[in-house]
């Protein structure tokens, strides 16, 4: 449970912490934008006016022949009637948020929020990925020795293992029986029925018949062969031993490879019996030489 809660929490810190990135990305790309379209919108008011003031100087100065003509005295008037002007800096204003206030630069860093969204979402995807992986190694294991790829019904089987806790192991196999008629192909259920015959019910007779039923089916190599060495055991409690022998001689012909392969060729050895390969095949019949002499190749006897 504490687990569950912990994995719990730390899916919904990873989804807050890419949530809140990419939100702060946004905002930030957005007040970016909108600073540099009033930074160009400025510029481009600033040349304008720079434009007219220049075209309007033109209009209003008189040509510098008149101006000459005019004398001194003139000069000397304009001087004395206007205002003495202080050039001054030309620099643009500083720009100003709509409340004021100078604007300021966005606080933080664009690729700082980028590289923190993309990185919870990579550990979400992480987290994520393990999990299902988790559930479904799980349901593979459940599934090992199942050929059919088909899901697992749980609660049918769940059935047979409720009634075998309560120690109703005859209707435990009835249930199993009625889940291998629907999945012929689920090898475990017809294990767990010879597992109930021999350990709960001490009918060895009914588990030797139901693993010769489990090897008429193929599946693992491995796990087929330590089920036969099994039942080579199950013979010997019935006092049947020419069917272990027979059993044995076929775990280390067919499966010489496994670890039960290897099992099975040390009691044949300490049986006296070697294992019985297979008959080499016959070789074919010498050809009958030619009776008279021999002659050079091309050549035929006279007739």
């Amino acid at each position: 449970m504490a687990r569950l809660l912990v994995k719990t929490l730390l899916y919904l810190a990873l989804i807050s912490a890419a949530a809140l990135s990419f939100h702060k990305f946004y905002l930030l790309y957005q007040e970016k934008s909108a600073q540099a379209a009033r930074r160009f919108d400025f510029e481009e008011t600033e040349t304008l006016h720079v434009s007219g003031s220049t075209n309007a100087e033109t209009a209003t100065n008189p040509p510098l022949s008149q101006a000459r003509e005019s004398g001194t005295n003139a000069l000397s008037e304009k001087a004395a009637t206007e205002p003495e002007t202080v050039a001054g800096p030309t620099n643009p204003p500083p720009e100003t948020a709509p409340g004021g206030k100078p604007a300021q630069e966005p606080s933080g860093s664009l690729g700082l929020y980028g590289f923190l969204g993309v990185l919870s979402i990579l550990a979400l995807a992480f987290l994520v990925g393990h999990d299902v992986s988790s559930l479904m190694g799980s349901r593979f294991h459940k599934l090992v020795f199942d050929e059919d790829g088909k899901g697992l019904s749980d609660s049918d089987y769940e059935k047979a293992e409720a009634a075998w806790a309560q120690g109703n192991y005859l209707e435990a196999i009835q249930l199993l029986r009625q889940f291998l008629e629907r999945y012929p192909r689920r090898v475990y259920a017809k294990f767990r029925i010879a597992e109930i015959y021999e350990k709960d019910l001490g009918n060895t007779i009914a588990a030797a018949l139901e693993y010769e039923e489990i090897l008429k089916q193929r599946f693992d190599p491995e796990r087929w062969a330590w089920a036969a060495i099994h039942l080579c055991n199950l013979y010997y409690h019935l006092n049947e031993p020419a069917k272990a022998k027979a059993l044995l001689q076929r775990i280390a012909r067919e499966f010489p490879d496994t670890a039960a392969a290897q099992k099975a060729r040390k009691r044949l050895a300490e049986m006296g019996s070697p294992v019985e390969e297979p008959a080499p095949s016959a070789a074919k019949p010498a050809e009958k030489e030619e009776s008279g002499p021999k002659l050079p190749p091309g050549f035929r006897p006279k007739k």
